[in-house]
């Protein structure tokens, strides 16, 4: 059985981690917005870009982590499913562009086989079964989102001596998506990045912002597979 101690063990063994962040900058009305791409394990010879080629179903958990942003995504979303699965449609359609064989599998099974800890014997067999049952050879795991608010402040310098200088500040919905690849048939977790990227909120439009941050944060993580992790 392939499945990694980190989900079905109290110990934790980290093997083949490959440290690696990629910075891409691009600057909008707004000011500079910068995505970032973190690349957390792979397993030797794996090929991230294979979920362009191959039978992909892309599942979903339900683990969300807000922060400062509470208020805003209750007045969204009535609850974590529905967020997640606009997460889920998106990368299937951004996937879809250029794999054919993308679709959406049974999150409510996959919850427990992917990305969580679980000493309970049921939830091993469910993965298990999950695995035996799935007609895709790789499988997308949306482990975790998290959203939170961001303020930067800028400080402007005095046009003319004597003068005083200015400060601005402006807020940002961030949102990070954490991303699982699985090998159905070895039953193996062979891939797992983040990516972030963040919307300005203009005018008290938070909802506004977290859908274009999702938004955003999605194409990134497709784009991020494309180039097969490098940027």
């Amino acid at each position: 059985m392939g499945f990694p101690q980190t989900s079905f063990a109290r110990a934790i063994i980290v093997k083949n981690i490959l440290p690696l962040v990629l910075f891409v900058s691009t600057c909008f009305l707004s000011g500079c917005i910068t995505v970032s791409y973190q690349t957390r394990y792979t397993e030797p010879g794996f090929q991230i870009k294979d979920l362009l080629t191959k039978r992909v179903e892309v599942v979903f958990g339900n683990n969300l982590v807000l922060n400062s942003y509470e208020k805003a995504f209750a007045k969204t979303y009535i609850n974590n499913e529905g967020y997640f699965k606009s997460v889920q449609l998106s990368i299937v359609s951004n996937l879809a562009l250029s794999n054919s064989n993308v679709d959406t599998g049974s999150s409510e099974e996959s919850t427990p086989m992917l990305g969580l800890v679980s000493l309970n014997e049921q939830d091993v067999q469910k993965a298990r079964d999950y695995f035996s049952k799935s007609t895709s050879e790789l499988i997308l795991f949306i482990k975790e989102v998290t959203i939170q608010s961001e303020i930067t402040s800028n400080y402007a310098p005095p046009s003319q001596p004597g003068m005083a200088g200015s400060n601005t500040s402006s807020e940002s919905c961030k949102v990070t998506l954490v991303l699982e690849t699985w090998d159905t048939k070895k039953q193996k977790k062979m891939y797992e990045f983040s990516t972030t990227d963040k919307a300005g909120v203009f005018l008290f439009s938070y909802s506004a912002s977290l859908a274009e941050a999702t938004k955003k944060t999605t194409q990134s993580a497709v784009d991020y597979i494309a180039k097969n992790g490098r940027y």
